[in-house]
């Protein structure tokens, strides 16, 4: 008997196995489950495609309340009849012939299901019998040791589609994607339809069927953020400055977390995570170098806003000498402050300040002649 194609793509997960289980829908104890049932390896995932195990002829091609979409298949080869049920589509019709591997529908949850997945059934004959209610009398066998042999044949498995959390770079091959060589693209966050799938790499389309660029999964992720540390937090950057922030990030440092937050506008700022003392030197010499606004907001080692502590917001700054004046002090004291634009009286919002540091702070806007409330 030659090699069966398994069923679904390899980064499919078994769901429900074949034998006695409680049905998951009407919840009846002894219920035979007369084959497996195979689910994405991410849940929800749509557009996952569905293959013909071996040759053979379309028995029948239709839609069952219980089933759902469903194909048999007769294979010409051997005894048995494959049995696909709850398809989202299916592109076969009844008396055409099919060819192993062939893609035959798309996996779905049409009729009695509880989520995207495939009900894989192999029958010892045709026409196919289904257990009854309470019992195994159907015609139906273990598929498992069937398609045991199978998964190694599909290392190239397409479609479906794919997300991206945040930008990665893409490659010309899976060889070079594995190894993280000569990087070719940028694959920015979103949704691609996958073309091909090699070695644990993944080659990713903004259309469907075509091919795209290679990407390692394992880049795929957020790097976790930092506890501890100081961050750092720019002013507003408008998109050309915003860029060359990410590409300094990316180039010079070694999964520094960091998001943007709009911020007025187009000029979104950027957070990033805890940085150490060198990380962040180097991080504001660069800005400086830039001409870039930017601010350390303290955590923990620092002064650390808490529930009794109370933040204070000055009036609008009209001069340029007061803000220096404001932000200094705040700078030298450690404090957290936030400036914001207001036309053309900027204001600045503190972090939690206890009560001494606050009397300190009030007193210098007091001196100076500067409106203040606290928050």
């Amino acid at each position: 008997m030659a090699t069966p194609h398994y069923p679904t793509l390899t980064n499919t997960r078994l769901t429900s196995g074949f034998g006695w289980r409680r049905h998951p829908v009407t919840g009846a104890r002894q219920s035979h489950h007369d084959g497996i049932d195979l689910a994405p390896a991410v849940a929800g995932t749509t557009g996952l495609p569905v293959y013909a195990v071996m040759a053979g002829t379309v028995r029948n091609a239709e839609y069952n309340i219980i089933s759902g979409n469903r194909v048999y298949i007769q294979h010409s080869g051997d005894r048995y009849t494959s049995v696909y049920c709850h398809l989202s589509s299916y592109s076969v019709k009844v008396g055409q012939r099919v060819k192993r591997g062939q893609r035959i529908g798309t996996m779905g949850t049409t009729g009695s299901s509880t989520g995207i997945h495939l009900h894989f059934g192999l029958s010892t004959r045709y026409p196919v019998k289904w257990s009854s209610v309470g019992t195994a009398n159907g015609s139906f066998i273990n598929p498992t040791s069937y398609l045991s042999s199978s998964k190694n044949n599909n290392n190239t498995s397409s479609g479906g589609t794919y997300k991206v959390v945040t930008n990665i770079k893409g490659y010309a091959n899976a060889a070079n994607a594995k190894s993280r060589k000569n990087g070719k693209s940028t694959i920015k966050a979103g949704t691609y339809h996958v073309f091909n799938r090699s070695n644990g790499m993944i080659n990713v389309s903004n259309t469907p069927g075509a091919p795209g660029s290679w990407i390692n999964p394992n880049d795929n992720k957020v790097a976790s953020k930092p506890k501890g540390n100081p961050k750092i937090r720019t002013g507003g950057l408008n998109e050309a400055n915003m860029n060359k922030v990410t590409r300094w990030l990316k180039e010079n440092t070694d999964g520094w977390y960091y998001t943007f937050r709009g911020s007025g506008g187009n000029n979104p700022v950027l957070r990033t995570g805890g940085l150490n003392a060198a990380a962040r030197k180097k991080f504001g010499a660069w800005l400086d170098g830039e001409g870039l606004w930017w601010t350390t907001e303290y955590t923990a080692n620092h002064r650390t806003p808490t529930s009794d502590n109370i933040q204070i917001r000055t009036g609008g700054l009209s001069t340029q000498g007061a803000v220096g004046l404001v932000s200094a002090w705040l700078t030298r004291n450690k404090c957290y402050f936030v400036g914001i634009s207001s036309g053309e009286n900027p204001v600045i919002i503190t972090g939690g300040m206890g009560t001494r540091i606050r009397k300190e702070f009030t007193d210098l806007l007091d001196e100076h002649g500067l409106w203040w409330k606290t928050v």
